[in-house]
Parts: structure tokens; sequence; C-alpha cells
């Protein structure tokens, strides 16, 4: 096996192109299993990583804070119920999908609380007389499907609403098309001054608020990556663990003592790029590998605590004082 043969992978002409995500989900997986052949068989491993995407990734910015109290400005100058909905995903984090399924069983005014439930989005079918249908189904992965607070003040705005529509929250009897609620949010920010942006700045813009605000980011977290070249143990990394956050880590003499490839982890070559590049990326995309992961975090970091490590000093000098 050489490069030329891994490369074939990605790109086989008689087949449908691999979308990024897959492309890198198979690229670190191959990765992994060379590596282990490397460290059991002593097989020299061939270097290769899939073409990058030529795609630009504009998401992850969020608004500034003038930027938000223009916007802010704009939806409460004749509030009317698609306001409000853009209000309610700066406020909640929702996505576009979720926002535009949005019903108001799933809006519990009196507990002050909104249940995620489904997401829509339009799709191509083929043979399909209008090419595209409107697909309404679950959120976009298990950790979509969730339970979301609620301010005084959207329970009060939503307050005014929930007796005058019913069905949909934004659109009555049917779910709101996305790409019309995406032209609403652009007429809204052309009206406050501000440039064009993709309607997923809200929810980085909620979770840049939530952090600013003093939100525990690690437990949030997909994955927590420790490239450290050598460590002694790696307290940071220890944390991470106990929050049932999966580790990508270097192979050093430190991160040894806890990381489990495969298990609570993805180890690493130290100061290989690629490898931390798709590690991330897979555990990124794939909850369902971060959810048989996190448990074994926790119980694989749990004799690290303080109490079993007073527990383990304890014994050390007990021994150590029987054998005076």
């Amino acid at each position: 096996m050489d490069e030329n043969i891994l490369a074939k992978v990605f790109e086989e002409s008689d087949q449908d192109p691999m979308s990024d995500s897959l492309s890198r989900s198979v690229s670190c997986v191959i990765g992994q299993m060379l590596a282990y052949a490397a460290s059991h068989y002593h097989i020299g491993m061939p270097r290769y990583s899939f073409g990058k995407s030529k795609s630009i990734n504009c998401h992850g910015q969020a608004l500034n804070l003038t930027e938000q109290a223009k916007l802010l400005q704009c939806l409460y100058e004749g509030m009317d119920i698609h306001k409000l909905g853009i209000l309610l995903c700066i406020s909640t984090g929702l996505r576009l999908g979720e926002v535009c399924s949005l019903k108001w069983q799933d809006v519990d005014l009196e507990r002050q609380v909104l249940y995620v439930n489904r997401t829509v989005q339009r799709i191509a079918v083929e043979g399909h007389r209008n090419k595209t249908i409107l697909l309404e189904g679950d959120p976009k992965s298990i950790f979509s499907r969730r339970e979301i607070p609620l301010s005084d003040e959207m329970v009060k705005l939503l307050s005014s609403y929930k007796g005058i529509q019913e069905g949909y929250v934004i659109n009555g009897s049917r779910p709101m098309e996305p790409r019309t609620y995406q032209n609403k949010f652009q007429r809204y920010l052309q009206d406050a001054g501000i440039s064009r942006k993709n309607f997923h700045i809200l929810r980085h813009t909620f979770a840049t608020n939530c952090i600013n605000n003093g939100a525990d980011v690690l437990r949030s977290a997909d994955c927590f990556a420790f490239p450290s070249r050598r460590e002694g143990l790696g307290v940071a990394a220890i944390e991470a663990l106990l929050c049932g956050v999966p580790l990508i880590a270097a192979d050093n003499r430190g991160t040894r003592e806890y990381a489990i490839n495969g298990i609570n982890s993805i180890v690493c070559r130290p100061d290989n790029v690629e490898d931390f590049q798709e590690a991330i990326w897979l555990l990124c995309k794939d909850a369902g590998t971060r959810i048989r992961m996190a448990d074994a975090c926790r119980a694989s970091a749990g004799k690290f605590t303080i109490n079993e490590t007073g527990k383990t000093m304890k014994e050390v000098y007990q021994k150590a004082l029987g054998s005076l």
C-alpha cells in the first residue's frame, strides 16, 4: 500500500464523489488503521490526507455588539411574528430549519421551556415535478433534540401571539420555507444597516454571548484537542474526560496514563497536523462516537479525582512506613 493506492479511495471516477464530511471521516479511519499497523506490526506508514475542500466556511463569525444593537432595534420596531422568530434564534441558538418548523405545542410558556423536536429543509428529489420538496423531519442529530429555557422577556413576547396563531409558530398552518425566512432576515439586516450575513450567524452570536456571560465552554464542547509534545500528566485533559468530552491527544508519556485510542480518545502522532485535523473533524461530525466515548471518558478519569488520588497516596505512605 502506498500514497497512490490510498488516493484512489477518494478519486474513483466511476462513483459519485464523496462529500467533504464523508471524505474526512474515511481519511480519519484509514489514518487510525495505519497508525495501529505501524505501532503493532512495525509497518512503514504512508503519509496521506485527502485533498482539502476549496469551499470557504463563513459560518464561524458572530455579530459584534454594535451590530446586535442595530438588529435588535430593527426587530423591536414594528414587531411581528417573523421578527420575533429572529429574536428567538439570537436568544436561544435555534437553527434556521428548527425555527421554521417550530410548533406552538413545542413552547411551554408556563415552564418557560422550548422543545426542539424537528427541523425542515428543502431537498432535491429525482423525478419530482418541482425537482425539490420541503421535508420536515428529525433534528440534525440526537444532540439537537433538546430543551431550551426561555427568558421572562421572551415568554412575554411569545404570549402575545400564542392565542392568535395555531400550528407552526412563525407560519401558521405549515412550516416556513427556509429560503423565504432567510430572505426576510436579509431584509432586516439591510434595514438595520448591516451587511449581508448567513442566517447561521445568529446561532454563533448566541454561543458567543453565552461564553462572554460565563457559560461553561468545556462541557458544551464536542471534543478536546491536547497536542502537547510532552506532559508529566496533563490535568487539563483529565478535566475534559471528567466532563465526558472525548480527547484528541498527542501520544506522549503523560497522556498514555489515561488516553485509550478508540475508547475515550483519538491518539495522534505528535506534531502531525493531519492526524489532529481529521480526528477533530470526525468527532465534531459523528455524534454517535461522541456518545459512545462519553461514559468511557468519565470512567477512565475517575481514578484521578481528589478522593481517589488521596487513597492512592495514603496507600503509598502506609507501604513506605511499613517497610521501615
